[in-house]
């Protein structure tokens, strides 16, 4: 009788070990958690809310938070001209991503998850291999264009109850990846550059000058110029005519430095920027602006003093 009761006991025992470790799987919710991470995550990504992309940031994201609240600032100053602030704000409202829930990876006790995403945005390198006749042009033309997949495994790592996304850094680089194309619009004008062929008539009007520049770049008409004592930067009209210098009354231009108005002129079409107390002319990207007596702007360049 002993025999049976031992025998009885080692099979209740067994039977409770064999459901504390089916209990163990079953009540692990680490892929569900994981799941929610990744869309918190992913929602602050393509909202480029950066407070709380840091707070799901393994490493909150430490000395790249300023840089990213920076990159994701579409406004016009240090990293991005008028133009390409507008098309980058466009571009990466596009966002969107798609979450492989059944790619889903993690364990409570390694305390570490995966899982597979989708970013979808517009195709801005074969948006901008195509020509336009003006900034608005180009603008409008992301939300027709073709979109480009980015895959990303976001890995997760638990801490105090948490889920947090390993190597986050890294994540918004490869998302963001197109905001690197920002430079290839530091200069984009109403007729790229070109003068409206009216003017070009009546007035003789042909093209621009760069002066107080080092170099120029005759892809873009982009200048470029050092900070050195007595220097100015300035940008004239080129005319050619055959009665004398033709009557500019009406005509104004403006140079403006991180989107503020530094030089202003009326009347004629050049314009210079000068040297401030201390003999140099403050470092930046100065975006000159000519108009014609009906304020339209018919020629627009950048001069980046370093």
């Amino acid at each position: 009788m002993k025999k049976n009761v031992t025998r009885t006991a080692c099979t209740v025992l067994a039977g409770t070990v064999l459901i504390g470790s089916a209990g163990c799987s079953l009540f692990d919710k680490s892929k569900d958690e994981v799941k929610e991470a990744a869309k918190a995550y992913c929602d602050a990504v393509i909202s480029r809310d950066v407070d709380d992309i840091a707070e799901l940031s393994e490493d909150g994201l430490k000395k790249n938070k300023e840089n990213a609240e920076a990159a994701f600032d579409f406004s016009t100053g240090e990293i991005y001209t008028e133009a390409a602030a507008e098309f980058m704000s466009e571009v990466a409202d596009t966002l969107t991503y798609e979450i492989d829930e059944e790619s889903v990876k993690a364990s409570a006790k390694d305390c570490k998850g995966s899982i597979d995403v989708i970013f979808t945005v517009a195709d801005v390198d074969k948006i901008l291999d195509e020509d336009y006749d003006d900034k608005d042009e180009l603008i409008d033309s992301v939300s027709s264009a073709d979109t480009i997949e980015i895959e990303i495994t976001l890995e997760f790592v638990k801490e105090d109850e948490e889920w947090f996304v390993v190597d986050s850094v890294d994540v918004l680089e490869d998302v963001y990846d197109f905001l690197g194309r920002a430079d290839d619009l530091a200069f984009l004008a109403i007729g790229a550059g070109t003068v409206d062929d009216d003017l070009m008539e009546q007035y003789g009007i042909v093209g621009a000058s760069f002066l107080g520049c080092d170099t120029v770049d005759e892809d873009n008409n982009i200048a470029y110029s050092d900070t050195t004592p007595d220097y100015y930067i300035c940008v004239s009209m080129t005319y050619l005519t055959t009665d004398g210098d033709p009557d500019f009354t009406g005509f104004y231009a403006t140079a403006e430095l991180n989107g503020e108005i530094v030089a202003e002129i009326y009347d004629e079409v050049y314009l210079a920027v000068y040297t401030d107390a201390d003999g140099t002319v403050e470092a930046g990207n100065y975006t000159f602006t000519f108009y014609d007596p009906y304020g339209n702007a018919y020629w627009s360049g950048m001069i980046i003093v370093s």
